[in-house]
Formats: structure tokens, sequence, C-alpha cells
């Protein structure tokens, strides 16, 4: 059959071997995952945390990204670009949003609850509302996915508000 036909990309590629990477970092008795097949608004997947065998509610939203060239900077942290319409997204929703983050030569993959840098860090939030495309986050090298998992358990386990008056999200559990 001759004809145009779909070509695969680098793209797909890194995208596709930074999930077989994440998702066997995830304790299977401990963890779900849901992936998107609707529109994407920069969730890739929900990962949903079991409680003693219980589904409680506890999820966080993820959006994963590959890269072969991670490179630590001053600080311990990974510096990456994500686009604003995915940040702005992420602090308004009230389910965690996180940032996964897999390096495709070490295999270790990174996260960073995005609601809470923009909380933290007041100077990068306000940046969201300038008129660019892209912003860059700092992921820290001590943000691991792996065995222990408490501090994505206590991620799941919180939520947000979105404060319209005052243009700021604000973390309500956790």
């Amino acid at each position: 059959m001759s004809g145009a036909f779909p070509k695969d990309s680098p793209g797909r590629r890194a995208e596709t071997r930074s999930f077989q990477i994440l998702f066997p970092k995830f304790n299977a008795d401990r963890w779900d995952f849901i992936g998107q097949d609707h529109h994407d608004h920069g969730v890739d997947y929900t990962f949903e945390h079991i409680d003693n065998g219980e589904y409680k509610g506890h999820r966080i939203l993820a959006q994963i990204k590959g890269s072969s060239s991670l490179k630590a900077g001053k600080g311990g942290y990974i510096a990456f670009p994500i686009p604003v319409k995915t940040a702005n997204y992420a602090v308004c929703c009230k389910t965690p949003f996180v940032l996964f983050l897999v390096d495709l030569q070490s295999q270790i993959a990174y996260y960073l609850p995005l609601q809470d840098y923009f909380i933290a860090n007041e100077e990068r939030y306000e940046k969201l509302s300038a008129n660019k495309s892209s912003i860059t986050v700092y992921v820290p090298v001590d943000n691991i996915v792996g065995e222990e998992d408490s501090d994505l358990i206590a991620i799941a386990k919180s939520g947000y508000f979105f404060d319209e008056e005052q243009d700021t999200p604000i973390k309500i559990g956790g």
C-alpha cells in the first residue's frame, strides 16, 4: 500500500520511555493509575493512593516529561521549562498536580508538586501572568520517585483552593 502514513518521532519515543521508567517505581499495592484518554489539558495520568487496600480519593494529577539531557544546577535543582498554560491550569486545580520529570539516561524519576512550588515561590507565580509561553521550574534532585513514597502519599492527601479575589492558590490539607 502506498501513500502517506503517520511518522514516528523522537518526542513520542521519549514520552513512551518516560512512562516505562516511571510506572514501575510506584508500588502497585499502594498506587493505581489511570491514563487520560480525552483532551489533553496537561494531565497525562492520575495516580490514586490505595490506603490499606481501600480507595479514599487521594489522587495526584500527573504531567510526565522525559529528557536525556537533564543536569542538576547549583543548589541541587534541575531547571525544566513547562508551558505557562499547564502551570496556570495546575495552580487552579483542587487535586494535587505533580510534574514528574524522568531522566531517560539514569532512569531516575523526579517530582515537583506544582501548587506547592508556586505557593512557596511567589515571584515565580507572579511570572505566570507575563505574556510568555513557558516558565522554568526548578525540580529538587532529592525529590526522587521510589519505594519510599511517604512524601507522594502526603501530597495525594492534600488539597488546594484557588482564591480568585487574591489570585493565589491556597493549600488546605496534607
